[in-house]
């Protein structure tokens, strides 16, 4: 993969931020993040749920204010940089942060892309039946919907507990 594109990095990143102090990734955490979406997506695209245009646009907007976010977050650490020791708990969180962020943004801009490739093969008519690729294109879409929405909802939980360290000190 070409390295200008490449977004592993962000993905094994975030992958390390939701892990708890002792190493470990809480069975809830992983239930809401992978089980949840992917539960309500299989049942979404088995019972034909049509993507609607709506969601596409939340989640658009929601992207959108990710990347304020995530440049927010970046001022943030490089001020708090000369404020705390770089071994700091509140610079972890903040580090943690922003790889959640980055990570929210990257599912965002997927699923948004994902969802405008499978409307454009939705069933023009409410007659026509959904085939299993649209069916598949509808889960996945609505899978990752939830995926990015829990995500940036875990963003707001660590921006709140990084407030709350800094308050402290």
């Amino acid at each position: 993969m070409p390295t200008k594109t490449d977004v592993r990095h962000i993905v094994r990143e975030h992958t390390q931020a939701i892990k708890q102090r002792d190493g470990k990734t809480s069975v809830l955490d992983r239930l809401l993040l992978w089980a949840l979406p992917c539960t309500v997506g299989l049942a979404a695209g088995l019972c034909s749920v049509h993507v609607a245009d709506a969601l596409l646009a939340v989640i658009s907007i929601l992207a959108g204010l990710s990347f304020a976010l995530a440049i927010f977050v970046f001022e943030l650490r490089m001020t708090l940089g000369n404020k705390f020791r770089q071994t700091s708990y509140v610079l972890a969180l903040v580090d943690d942060l922003f790889s959640n962020v980055l990570y929210s943004i990257l599912v965002g801009v997927f699923t948004v892309v994902l969802g405008a490739v499978v409307k454009m093969f939705e069933p023009s008519s409410a007659i026509e039946h959904a085939s299993a690729l649209e069916r598949v294109g509808t889960g996945l879409v609505v899978a990752t919907a939830i995926h990015y929405l829990v995500t940036f909802l875990m963003c707001l939980r660590s921006l709140h507990a990084a407030y709350r360290e800094i308050r402290k000190d």
